[in-house]
């Protein structure tokens, strides 16, 4: 078993370990002193809770990939050992324990602290000394847990799609190949899903997601597995809806073009493909549920390759593709949450098994939907990899951008869109051709199209940061003053949006982004004003990093402050610069493309 990558790092009394709202990128272990974990700021601040050496703390949302729900702060001297978000999922994967091991001490630490009725034992209610009435409990609070206990089983909802068949064994067989299997709860609804009255294949599959995530919606559940019997009614085909709708732009995403076909009396090494499928398809907010979920997933995972490895002799070729292919975004699903190449590996070759054995014509879209996961996973992998990885994940993305229209799945093609332009922008750093920044701005203006500021500001904000750091390093090469404005005016547009206090990591990217783009054309146009504000930007991301710990981007905001000022002084004495441009050193690049998006090393 690989042993976890621990990082010793010291805090003094009053250090900020991390923020409330900060992305959560890592795990800790307390190793010397104290913590305090606390909700809220100023006169809302409230300790929630206080962690003893060996407690864990911080990995609900480095497993869970999402922003902090609370600040973490030294009481005095601490010594905490930090361990990466990618451990955290591989260890999480394998064992189950680490998941659930930190909230099962906050449990029974609650337990023998407090006196309370057993039926609040695991999540008591906290009181409010001001107002004198009781607070959620810690576990509601601080994990956004909802109370229905640890280890609760996934909900499963199985429907018929009206219209589609009157055969009530379909959904018997579906059921029973689900019943029993560790961690789901399997119920039929009654009421058949809604029939698509779209004649066109593309309107058909969006408006199906839709009308299932309704049904869920009124009903309840966590996934919906959708059963149809068409004619000759010798095959079914097996949509899979979760409640909360999936990130598109991640490897082995699972929408609504893609489809499972089984044959009608499939056996038992497809159903276990079809409860991996099951798993690989819900989406679930921080839980007990969802710890257990990523529990389940890996040794599906194995009954999966299994069956994939002997599949049944008379599965048609589609069947088998779409089998393949739904194997691909288990493996992909798992590698991502994991960070395992061997993983990505393995999704790679199932998509390109898939797509040798379905043939271009036949159903186009679930087709691109399929090369648009390939593109994503070799994308994902292609930074461990040789630049070919690269070119064949873009390659892959066209091919499904020439299929998948943004009017019926504008996430999807809004995300393929933006995850094009980011493979272009790297290439460009390995090739240094201005055609690849340019062909990426293209790709980015086309997301925006559907991620606006008002419709999606998060996801808008971040193509701002995108867009800034092409058009500086393509500004920089020709030297246009327009361009370059507008990367500072991208910068600035992000930054409106990526506050220090909603998203203090994000803010200090783009802080740094800014002052790249203000030192690029401070230096183009020999203007003091821009150059002072670029040292001002710089001087604000180095403040920041020094103040979280963060020596070596404070290290590296330092270096470009130094730059920016050395320019400044040259400038203001009517000195000729001699200060060379270094877009891919260290000193501005790295600076400007750290955080939420890759950097350009």
């Amino acid at each position: 078993m690989r042993v976890l990558k621990r990082i010793e790092r010291n805090y003094r009394d009053g250090d900020t370990i991390f923020r409330e709202g900060e992305p959560g990128q890592s795990a800790y272990v307390l190793v010397e002193g104290t913590v305090e974990l606390v909700k809220g700021d100023g006169k809302e601040a409230v300790t929630v809770a206080v962690l003893d050496p060996g407690d864990v703390f911080g990995e609900v949302e480095a497993f869970e990939e999402s922003p902090r729900r609370a600040t973490a702060r030294a009481v005095g001297p601490v010594v905490a050992a930090e361990v990466p978000q990618g451990d955290v999922l591989e260890s999480v994967g394998k064992r189950s324990e680490m998941a659930l091991s930190s909230v099962g001490r906050l449990i029974e630490r609650l337990r023998s602290a407090e006196n309370i009725a057993p039926a609040q034992a695991l999540d008591p209610p906290m009181m409010d000394t001001q107002k004198g009435v009781a607070k959620p409990g810690l576990l509601r609070r601080l994990l956004g847990w909802d109370g229905a206990g640890l280890g609760e089983r996934l909900d499963v909802r199985v429907a018929v799609v009206d219209g589609s068949t009157t055969d009530s064994d379909v959904v018997d067989q579906v059921c029973a190949a689900l019943d029993d299997r560790p961690g789901v709860r399997v119920r039929i609804i009654a009421q058949p899903i809604q029939r698509p009255n779209a004649l066109d294949d593309l309107v058909a599959a969006a408006e199906l997601t839709a009308a299932a995530r309704r049904t869920l919606a009124d009903g309840g559940g966590d996934v919906l597995v959708s059963v149809a019997l068409p004619e000759p009614r010798t095959t079914l085909h097996l949509r899979f809806t979760s409640a909360i709708a999936g990130n598109e732009d991640r490897p082995g995403a699972i929408g609504a073009a893609t489809v499972l076909l089984l044959p009608i009396d499939f056996g038992p090494g497809l159903a276990d493909v079809l409860y991996a499928m099951v798993l690989a398809a819900t989406t679930l907010t921080p839980s007990g549920t969802a710890m257990r979920l990523f529990q389940l997933l890996p040794p599906a995972l194995a009954a999966a390759r299994a069956a994939i490895a002997s599949p049944p002799a008379d599965l048609t070729d589609r069947e088998h593709a779409t089998v393949r292919a739904a194997f691909g975004d288990i493996a992909a699903r798992l590698a991502q949450q994991r960070g395992d190449a061997d993983l990505y590996a393995e999704a790679i070759d199932a998509y390109r098994a898939a797509l040798r054995g379905w043939p271009p014509e036949a159903q186009p879209l679930e087709r691109a939907f399929v090369q648009k996961n390939l593109g994503m996973t070799l994308l994902a992998r292609s930074t461990e990899n040789n630049e070919t990885t690269a070119e064949d994940g873009i390659d892959a993305l066209r091919q499904a951008l020439s299929v998948i229209p943004r009017q019926s799945f504008p996430d999807a093609w809004a995300a393929t869109q933006k995850r094009l332009g980011q493979a272009l922008y790297r290439l460009d750093e390995r090739s240094g051709d201005a055609e690849l920044l340019k062909r990426a701005l293209a790709a980015y203006q086309a997301a925006l199209q559907v991620y606006t500021r008002d419709a999606h500001p998060h996801h808008w904000a971040e193509l701002m940061h995108l867009v800034a750091q092409a058009a500086q390093v393509l500004g920089e090469q020709w030297r246009n003053v327009e361009l370059l404005e507008k990367a500072v005016a991208a910068c600035r547009a992000a930054l409106a949006i990526r506050t220090r206090r909603d998203a203090p990591l994000l803010w200090a990217a783009s802080e740094n982004n800014l002052g790249s783009a203000l030192f690029l054309l401070g230096r183009l146009t020999g203007d003091l004003d821009v150059l002072e504000a670029a040292a001002g930007a710089f001087a604000q991301a180095k403040a920041f990093y020094a103040e979280r710990g963060s020596q070596a981007m404070a290290d590296v905001a330092d270096r470009n402050l130094a730059h920016v000022e050395r320019l400044v002084a040259e400038t203001a004495t009517r000195q000729t610069p001699t200060l060379p441009w270094e877009v891919d050193d260290p000193a501005i690049g790295e600076a400007s493309r750290h955080g939420a998006t890759p950097s350009r090393r």
